[in-house]
């Protein structure tokens, strides 16, 4: 049972990876149904520790599809976990944090955020970003 669990969840995140490199708005919802079945799949008692190792790569994946789909705090919520989860700082995943932190009006967290992004990856651009957010904030 395991091992027929384990592949039928390989192939959900293979076709909601597929779904997701369509920019199709119906594959993209298919890609997003189709990955949260893959959650529940790798959440299920007995799942393959593989699952686990791959579900910040498949947080930032449905994170990436919530935004797509204007699903903003389920974005935010997703871009987080993964965030968390991923074993090196990803860049996207910040700026994605970013973006929906700023389009919410969250200023508190967009500085904080843009704090990482630019004591991380640091440019002139998020310099003056950074320093415009605070002299709003003020």
């Amino acid at each position: 049972m395991w091992a027929a669990s384990s592949v039928l969840a390989s192939l959900a995140l293979g076709l909601a990876i597929f779904c997701m490199s369509r920019s199709v708005r119906r594959f993209e919802r298919r890609a997003l149904e189709t990955l949260n079945e893959w959650f529940e799949r790798a959440q299920a008692p007995g799942a393959a520790a593989s699952f686990v190792e791959r579900s910040g790569q498949a947080y930032a994946m449905r994170s990436m599809l919530e935004y797509r789909l204007g699903r903003r705090e389920a974005a935010l919520q997703s871009a987080n976990t993964a965030i968390e989860r991923a074993p090196e700082p990803v860049e996207d995943l910040y700026t994605l944090r970013l973006a929906i932190q700023l389009e919410q009006g969250d200023r508190a967290g967009a500085i904080e955020t843009l704090e990482t992004l630019n004591s991380r990856w640091p440019s002139p651009e998020r310099a003056q970003q950074l320093a415009a957010l605070r002299a709003d904030e003020q």
